[in-house]
């Protein structure tokens, strides 16, 4: 792709995001969308060829900003980190992906996407679930978290950050500190 057509992609890619968080997915129409990134409505039609394929790239470049940032910081803690430590940093990953990337984060979390997630869409949330599952399983292992399903936990947490992010939408108060321990104490022992 040329440098013009980089930047035209972003740039629909950036009016699809914002438009699917301020309103439902399906509410949501090519024009808006073309309206928003300053192209013609055919144009978009040049890069992607439905809608749904539209949102599924939008998807895929938010769930693997999440994948990419969970790798990074269990990465930096090194394979031998405890169960606690790699899932104080995942949190702290995400609750700066929160700050970086707000828009994404209430897109992937705050709609149905179902019905028009590729094969390839689902692959991304699978490898996050089986980072979280791999750090709860561990934990369960050397005693330090609670027994159950580790896919309960993860939705429990991911759960407690969907909330999180929609609470942080509507104060100013910086209350990201305090929710690593909270989350950790959902879990732990």
């Amino acid at each position: 792709m040329a440098i013009d057509d980089i930047d035209k992609s972003t740039r629909i890619l950036d009016a699809a995001l914002a438009l699917f968080t301020e309103d439902a997915y399906g509410s949501v129409t090519i024009p808006q969308i073309a309206g928003r990134a300053k192209v013609a409505a055919g144009t978009i039609y040049r890069y992607f060829s439905s809608k749904d394929e539209l949102a599924n790239e939008v998807y895929q470049r938010e769930k693997s900003a999440m994948r990419d940032a969970l790798r990074d910081a269990l990465e930096a803690l090194g394979p031998d980190a405890d169960a606690e430590s790699s899932a104080r940093a995942c949190w702290g990953a995400l609750m700066g992906l929160l700050a970086e990337r707000r828009a994404g984060v209430l897109f992937l979390e705050g709609q149905q996407h179902a019905a028009y997630l590729t094969a390839e869409s689902r692959a991304i949330g699978q490898q996050i679930d089986a980072l979280a599952i791999g750090i709860i399983s561990r934990g369960q292992q050397a005693g330090v978290i609670k027994s159950g399903a580790p896919e309960v936990f993860v939705a429990m947490l991911f759960g407690s950050f969907v909330g999180l992010a929609k609470i942080l939408e509507s104060t100013t108060d910086d209350i990201t500190a305090a929710t690593a321990s909270a989350a950790w104490d959902l879990i732990s022992m």
